[in-house]
């Protein structure tokens, strides 16, 4: 096996495969808002990486050492880019030249190993590059050894480390997809059996379908700060879509009072757990705005009455 890659394939010698540390991920014409990245050439480069090898086939030769070689991201209906530091594995596979010689190929990648499973990052630094960062900010900032702890190898360009995000607590039978920074969708039923811990199991019966979509994690309590693990809360989490079938979900601790429902000739009522919305439903007028169609419907419901 190689401890290089430069888009050839040996013959005879079975599916290559690499494992590498991400160097650099190529994400757009523009580092910043005007710094050029100059890694970037046209379309295709998006998603690439540099990276440094650790270990490739069965060999278990390490190099640590950058190539000038990009790996491509293999999935085209998923963008799982990974950020600087995580470990990725890498084919070789077909390039847009195959069709003119089978030796023409790139190297491809797949999304990162979940080292620490982490839905926030899975990085796993170079502990050689990470020793001269923290050599080179002790010589050049007078930072006291006391103080290492809250050192960060830089983790790109913009990427900023959150504590506070956590991968989400999974029920038998759940599919769910996890952003990095405490968004999510997760397409879960009702468990009676462990309805102290979901928000979602209190009713219905085993097995029904629900789909949580959410936004912004919630702000943990001293108590849950030291679980790994958390479960979506409509009262407590930033943004929520929840799609039930035949659960009660308990919103006792929102302020529907916030909430503007004259245009459906509702009124909120924070004791009651569903808005009926009647027939027909409003529609946007352009030239009127909503706070006016609210105040208009509302004066209309009073003459009703």
């Amino acid at each position: 096996m190689f401890n290089t890659y430069d888009g050839s394939r040996s013959r005879g010698r079975g599916q290559q495969y690499f494992i590498g540390r991400v160097t650099k991920v190529i994400l757009g014409a523009y580092l910043t808002d005007k710094s050029p990245d100059p890694d970037y050439t046209c379309e295709k480069d998006l998603g690439a990486i540099h990276y440094e090898l650790l270990h490739s086939g069965k060999s278990g030769t390490t190099s640590g050492k950058p190539t000038g070689k990009l790996a491509y991201p293999i999935f085209g209906f998923l963008r799982q880019y990974p950020t600087i530091g995580e470990i990725v594995l890498m084919i070789p596979g077909p390039s847009s030249d195959y069709n003119d010689d089978q030796e023409n190929q790139d190297l491809w990648y797949f999304p990162p190993y979940s080292v620490w499973n982490s839905a926030h990052h899975n990085i796993f630094p170079n502990m050689t590059t990470y020793s001269v960062f923290i050599n080179s900010q002790l010589l050049n900032n007078n930072i006291n050894k006391k103080d290492l702890d809250l050192l960060k190898l830089p983790q790109g360009s913009t990427f900023i480390e959150k504590k506070d995000i956590k991968t989400l607590r999974p029920f038998e039978g759940d599919i769910i997809m996890q952003g990095r920074w405490g968004q999510s969708i997760r397409f879960s039923s009702t468990v009676p059996q462990l309805k102290s811990i979901n928000t979602w199991s209190s009713s219905g019966e085993s097995g029904d379908p629900i789909t949580v979509i959410t936004n912004s994690q919630k702000k943990y309590i001293k108590s849950e700060q030291e679980s790994p693990v958390t479960v979506e809360n409509i009262n407590r989490d930033g943004s929520s879509i929840y799609l039930t079938s035949t659960q009660v979900i308990d919103i006792s601790d929102i302020d529907l009072y916030t909430i503007r429902s004259y245009s459906f000739s509702k009124s909120a009522n924070p004791q009651t757990d569903i808005i009926i919305i009647p027939e027909p439903i409003p529609n946007s007028k352009e030239y009127i705005s909503v706070e006016q169609q609210d105040e208009n419907v509302k004066k209309s419901n009073q003459n009703i009455l």
